[in-house]
């Protein structure tokens, strides 16, 4: 009688899905495969493994970036005097400073320039890409700050224009020992480098107020400009009178011009 052979059926056999082949090893009849607990410790290690690297990528990239921020800070000098806050100003005539010199209104514009004679102390001045100042007696260098710059060349001028119509010569600051002559050569350099220091200023500083026409007695039709009664937005002067003064130089020198 013939031998009768028996098979196995395919569907005896374990079938193995494609997903097996990424899980942990077991074993049957096949051979080795994996087991889904061995798995699960794969994956979390691959995920870790994927957080590390993208925890230190980012690490490295904030490393870079504050180093960036700190030699730019370091290449762009600070400015030495703050930010100081500005407020609304409604210009108006003040007669004290349009009218011909008298002892009332030579107060008042002296009195615009502060202690110190618009001059600081500026300790480190390297710190804020400056260049030396002016030599003071065992302190930092001396600086003079802009506005009283201008303020001084506006006094000037003014004192001048006041001296040509008074017909005598005008009280100006380190020409009183000079001759007539020197006196009034030094009067014209200082004013014609007045102009052109007050020109730059105003153009630098570009006030665009919008300022109206001049407001006309009796209803009649504008035909000019004054300025007044148009606000603009200032820096506040209180807090530039009191940084001056806390930073003033130790110059015992008083007026404008």
């Amino acid at each position: 009688m013939p031998e009768v052979r028996s098979y196995e059926s395919s569907n005896s056999r374990t079938s193995l899905p494609y997903h097996s082949l990424l899980n942990p090893k077991i074993e049957n009849d096949e051979g080795l495969y994996l087991r889904d607990g061995d798995a699960a410790t794969l994956r979390r290690k691959f995920l870790y493994g994927v957080a590390v690297g993208l925890f230190s990528g980012l690490s490295i990239i904030l490393v870079i970036y504050a180093t960036f921020l700190y030699i730019s800070n370091r290449s762009v000098p600070q400015t030495f005097p703050p930010d100081f806050p500005s407020h609304p100003v409604m210009f108006e005539e003040d007669e004290r400073y349009a009218v011909a010199s008298s002892p009332e209104t030579d107060s008042a514009w002296d009195n615009l320039m502060p202690a110190g004679r618009g001059f600081i102390l500026v300790e480190e001045p390297k710190e804020y890409g400056l260049r030396p100042g002016l030599p003071s007696v065992n302190g930092p260098d001396r600086y003079s700050v802009s506005v009283f710059h201008q303020l001084h060349c506006l006094g000037m001028i003014r004192e001048s224009y006041n001296s040509v119509l008074m017909r005598v010569r005008p009280h100006i600051y380190g020409d009183e020992n000079l001759s007539d002559s020197a006196a009034q050569e030094s009067e014209k350099q200082h004013t014609s480098h007045c102009f052109d220091y007050l020109r730059q200023a105003m153009m630098c500083s570009a006030d665009m107020t919008i300022e109206w026409a001049m407001e006309m007695p009796d209803g009649k039709p504008p035909f000019t400009v004054d300025g007044w009664g148009i606000t603009h937005m200032c820096r506040d002067w209180k807090h530039v009178l009191k940084w001056m003064g806390e930073h003033r130089s130790p110059v015992n020198i008083s007026g404008i011009a």
